[in-house]
């Protein structure tokens, strides 16, 4: 069997249903872009906003890859990082209703120039590497831990320090604060 094509009645469909989407607040906009952005296998950031008497009115929000690395950065000294900007012009538009106080989409561009990441392999994304306290309390937050020592073929001592490194404030994060 083949690989499933979007029908270009589909992605028009998806397109309508965005569009039409209001929400309360700027970072309800914000949360369900973020969530958008990872089923379809890229990760989000904010970026402009436009504002009227220092109130916010507008604010954009864009595929992590939009723009362009800074040309003072290629010369320098130190090892380069790896180019994370391609100018993928992706992104999402809300804009404020000031009779309602909702905020409403009013531009959506859904191409990337980029490949996107499979549904699996989003939860890699730095953006998307989230993890609550209640997920931390659940009862499948040790399964998910043996999981992932089995999968990396990792000891507990690193799986530890690796989760203090990405989710424990930098104060915290030390070797000296994790139990054994």
């Amino acid at each position: 069997m083949g690989d499933v094509v979007n029908h270009p009645d589909d992605e028009q469909l998806e397109r309508e249903y965005v569009i039409s989407q209001t929400f309360a607040s700027e970072e309800d906009a914000f949360l369900f872009y973020e969530a958008y952005a990872k089923d379809k296998g890229f990760s989000v950031r904010k970026s402009t906003t436009k504002k009227a008497d220092g109130v916010i009115t507008s604010r954009t929000f864009v595929c992590s890859r939009e723009g362009w690395r800074c040309k003072n950065m290629a010369d320098r000294s130190r090892k380069p990082r790896n180019i994370t900007r391609n100018g993928c012009m992706a992104q999402l538009v809300v804009k404020v209703d000031n009779g309602t106080g909702h905020w409403n989409v009013s531009t959506f561009i859904a191409q990337h120039n980029h490949d996107l990441l499979k549904p699996y392999q989003t939860c890699f994304h730095r953006e998307h590497r989230h993890v609550t306290t209640a997920h931390k309390h659940s009862s499948s937050w040790g399964d998910f831990i043996l999981k992932y020592m089995m999968h990396w073929d990792q000891s507990l001592t690193t799986v530890k320090s690796d989760f203090a490194k990405d989710f424990l404030p930098a104060d915290h994060a030390s070797y000296d604060n994790i139990d054994d």
